[in-house]
């Protein structure tokens, strides 16, 4: 039954998973280190990294980016397993009950999503039932050695500390935890070699901590900005709301109402324990904006831990219910998962279209000007793993020490050769000196300096003013149209939104010539990819009122306005309109 159950549900995960990078989050970037023994971003992920490795290692005719997303699905099939063993051995349950609850944990929305991909989410709920197995059948030892390890993997493992304190052998558990943590000795030792990806370069002590307690990264916020560690009695309700929202679209009613019966239980107080720090505490602690898109994006790979605490909650209190409800509810638990038919990302090229695309409209000797990190990591992954136009240069980081050092010694001619005091100076610099020297470029044109003015190539900005070519995206390839309708996935509808985004501004280009067509129709593209993006219905309103057709116009203002109620443009626009004003704002 074991073995079954392990190649079931890893054949499962290894059908669905996608063949190349996928949109999520930071993938590139592990994809990046792991394929290379390099830094990733902090706390550098050494647990994941070492193994990530040597497993693509076993697979030379893989790319990195599969072989990371079926080491992914392996773990997760694994952590399975492990669950099967602990429920039968420890909490007593039947074959039959503790298989359909631990299916019912591999089809959760959060584990089924993060079992897919390359990030250490998975790896590192496989450590957290280690050391929930060991700690249950009295390995203590074992038990600690795996938290120090398993904090190399991610540091939220921290939080499963309930199920090991108060217990004996504290010397020879506090030496195994200190053999565990010794993994992290990994990153000043390979930093100093100077890898290809080598985030925070933490060759020296000072840039060691840095990148451990991640102080260019937002230290302990989920979120550097959104991540806001202000608290009052009703945002700690609402965060509390929130989270059983999350919990409810995890699990549904039925998992819920059995995971908090199995909690009330005298045997469960240690798992109660830790359920509250993983979840309820966590979340409050982390305090993002709940009416963020994004929240519920950096929420969900947390929500992996709470789930396997979820299950073993379940698993400790179905057996005091009688036989026939038992049965009831496991069937009304695991039901809801097998017919709603999990995604299928087989066919996910967007994040590696995304990439190709970019290197495709980038001339020779480039410079991307701070892109975004989906933008960062992707084109890192094919640079490092690839050896994908090494001549582009992705101008990031360089506010902070580490970046500005490795910027100067990778490509030593893009700056004069001075010294700059502080983070201003240097960017005076990229406008007055690096311009000359190479190609400027940006993926949102924002990003470029106030009052510069830029011309849309595709999905990416050149600075300068240069004519328009017939058609700027001569480039780009996509396997699939693009839709925001298809995708559940935030990360992938946040990268569409680049597409979206690049024909709403080349339909500008185009109206600012005076060529009504071609920039109608990058328009309509744009809103294809993306119903709400207010710009487009904005713009089009403009050149509507431009070509005389009021009526027209004012249809697409206030079809913008269902999506953006608030949005002051275009108030001001349809305002202007109403009261017959010729000078429409863009």
């Amino acid at each position: 039954m074991i073995f079954l159950l392990f190649f079931s549900v890893f054949g499962v995960y290894l059908y669905s998973l996608p063949g190349t990078i996928s949109s999520y989050r930071d993938s590139g970037d592990l994809i990046s280190a792991a394929s290379t023994f390099g830094i990733a971003h902090p706390p550098g992920y050494p647990t994941y990294v070492i193994p990530g490795r040597l497993w693509c290692g076993f697979f030379p005719w893989a790319t990195a980016s599969y072989g990371l997303n079926v080491f992914s699905a392996l773990a997760i099939a694994l952590a399975v397993v492990l669950l099967l063993k602990l429920f039968m051995q420890i909490f007593q349950l039947s074959a039959g009950n503790a298989l359909v609850i631990v299916l019912f944990f591999s089809l959760t929305p959060a584990v089924w999503s993060l079992g897919q991909v390359s990030e250490m989410y998975a790896l590192a709920s496989l450590f957290a039932v280690g050391i929930l197995y060991a700690a249950y059948f009295g390995y203590q030892i074992l038990a600690w050695f795996l938290m120090g390890l398993g904090l190399g993997v991610h540091p939220t493992l921290i939080l499963l500390i309930p199920f090991l304190v108060g217990r004996k052998q504290y010397r020879a558990s506090l030496f195994a935890f200190g053999m565990g943590l010794s993994v992290f000795l990994f990153l000043p030792l390979r930093a100093s070699m100077d890898p290809l990806q080598n985030w925070g370069n933490p060759s020296t002590w000072r840039n060691f901590w840095r990148v451990l307690f991640r102080a260019d990264y937002g230290g302990l916020r989920l979120h550097p900005v959104e991540s806001q560690f202000v608290w009052s009695p009703t945002s700690i309700l609402d965060q509390l709301v929130y989270f059983l929202t999350l919990l409810v679209k995890e699990w549904g009613w039925i998992g819920i109402s059995l995971a908090f019966w199995g909690m009330v239980q005298k045997k469960s107080r240690r798992l109660l324990l830790s359920f509250l720090w993983v979840g309820p505490v966590f979340f409050v602690f982390s305090n993002l904006p709940l009416g963020a898109e994004t929240t519920p994006a950096i929420l969900q790979p947390y929500l992996v831990l709470v789930t396997l605490l979820g299950v073993l909650c379940i698993g400790s209190g179905v057996n005091t219910f009688p036989a026939g409800w038992r049965i009831l509810f496991l069937i009304g638990l695991l039901g809801p998962f097998v017919f709603a038919c999990p995604v299928i990302r087989r066919e996910d090229y967007y994040a590696y279209d995304y990439g190709r695309n970019l290197l495709r409209l980038l001339p020779p000797n480039a410079v991307l000007y701070e892109p975004d990190d989906p933008t960062t990591f992707t084109l890192r992954m094919f640079q490092v793993t690839e050896k994908r136009r090494l001549d582009l240069v992705l101008l990031n980081f360089f506010r902070t020490r580490w970046g500005y050092e490795q910027l100067v010694k990778r490509t030593p001619n893009l700056l004069p050769p001075v010294s700059f005091q502080n983070a201003q100076d240097l960017e005076h610099a990229f406008w007055t000196y690096s311009i000359h020297q190479r190609p400027f470029y940006a993926e949102l044109p924002q990003k470029l300096p106030k009052e510069s003015s830029y011309t849309p190539q595709g999905l990416i900005y050149r600075l300068g003013i240069f004519p328009l070519s017939d058609n700027p995206f001569a480039f780009i390839v996509l396997r699939e149209h693009p839709s925001h309708a298809l995708q559940d996935d935030f990360f992938t509808r946040h990268l569409l939104n680049y597409y979206a985004s690049a024909y709403c501004n080349t339909g500008l280009a185009w109206a600012n010539q005076k060529q009504w067509a071609p920039a109608q129709s990058d328009y309509f593209k744009a809103l294809v990819i993306d119903p709400a993006l207010t710009a487009a219905y904005n713009d089009l309103g403009i050149l509507e009122f431009s070509l005389g057709y009021a009526a027209e116009a004012r249809q697409y203002y206030e079809q913008g306005l269902k999506y953006a109620p608030q949005d002051p443009t275009l108030h001001e626009n349809l305002n202007l309109l109403d009261s017959s004003k010729k000078q429409l704002k863009s």
